[in-house]
């Protein structure tokens, strides 16, 4: 699922409900990550009718954290194409920086944060250094193997 609201209610929520539902259509993963981008880039993150994802996200910043591999890579990638802000976070950064170079050649920003997201204060150092750099958070997407649904 993807949250969106105020700045000072953020939370980070994982994609598993969605994921479950996905799955429910079809039993190939791979499939079921392909549902799972496009209910993300079909209209998740604005409900402007009729823009294509690019005009839905250039210029907006999406958090996502786990974004080293697997679908959490493929959202940012594909975010990257449609001229986002993505703040990659994971604790290791060494294996960002190809996906950083990418998101970048495909004409988005990126910054990468080492994070761990089981810890309070680097969730807060994480929103401070995004805030420093892009003055707000539009989405944040947990792809991590921590998480819940908690404020910061």
């Amino acid at each position: 699922m993807i949250l969106k609201r105020p700045l000072t209610k953020l939370s980070f929520l994982s994609f598993s409900g969605i994921a479950k539902v996905a799955i429910g259509f079809t039993n190939r993963p791979v499939i079921a990550c392909g549902y799972l981008v496009i209910i993300f880039l079909s209209g998740c993150a604005t409900s402007i009718v009729g823009h294509s994802g690019q005009q839905k996200t250039a210029g907006k910043t999406f958090v996502i954290v786990g974004a080293a591999s697997g679908f959490g890579r493929g959202v940012a990638e594909q975010l990257g194409t449609y001229k986002a802000n993505v703040v990659l976070a994971v604790r290791r950064t060494d294996l960002l920086e190809e996906i950083a170079t990418n998101i970048r050649t495909a004409g988005g920003t990126a910054l990468v944060v080492s994070t761990d997201i089981s810890k309070p204060e680097e969730v807060e150092r994480l929103l401070e250094t995004t805030l420093r750099e892009y003055k707000k958070v539009d989405v944040c997407i947990n792809m991590a193997g921590v998480g819940g649904i908690g404020c910061f």
